[in-house]
């Protein structure tokens, strides 16, 4: 992997016909030393994304939560629940399409969302979301807020955040 470079430059102090006085009160020629942090930006992202195959972590996921609704009668609720986090600072969205529950969490895997969101009956009445993860694991449905705050603690670079 090649990220960050320091290189020095004889070619361009003698192009540029650059000089300083030395020790002994002569001019003397300078080399230059380019640096470049990340090398370039489109390199630093193409690394990114081939090392993490594209799943990135928790914090740096350009979405990071996505509600998908069993039928159409969970879509207000799972509209709501998408602008409760977004107001707490989270990238969520919710899938509201007339599709089939293993279809859409199936197209969120495939997107690398970290967090899928299903809500159901069961969820409206009770105010809670049953959260999975990327990699196809369960977590114990929690209410809407303790949700929130869950995202929020694993929003953090360097925390692990969600596999």
């Amino acid at each position: 992997w090649q990220l960050s470079t320091a290189q020095l430059d004889f070619s361009m102090p003698e192009r540029f016909e650059l000089t300083y006085i030395d020790n002994s009160g002569q001019p003397a020629r300078p080399v230059m030393i380019h640096r470049a942090i990340l090398g370039s930006l489109e390199r630093f992202i193409g690394i990114l994304v081939e090392h993490t195959g594209g799943a990135f972590p928790l914090w740096l996921a350009p979405q990071q939560v996505r509600f998908v609704t069993v039928t159409d009668r969970q879509n207000d609720y799972a509209a709501a629940a998408t602008a409760t986090l977004r107001a707490r600072g989270l990238r969520a969205a919710a899938d509201l399409r007339n599709e089939k529950l293993g279809f859409k969490i199936r197209e969120a895997q495939q997107a690398k969302v970290p967090v899928i969101a299903v809500v159901g009956d069961r969820e409206v009445e009770q105010g809670t979301v049953a959260p999975r993860l990327r990699d196809g694991s369960r977590i114990d449905a929690m209410a809407l807020d303790a949700f929130a705050d869950w995202l929020a603690e694993r929003n953090r670079p360097g925390d692990g955040g969600v596999p």
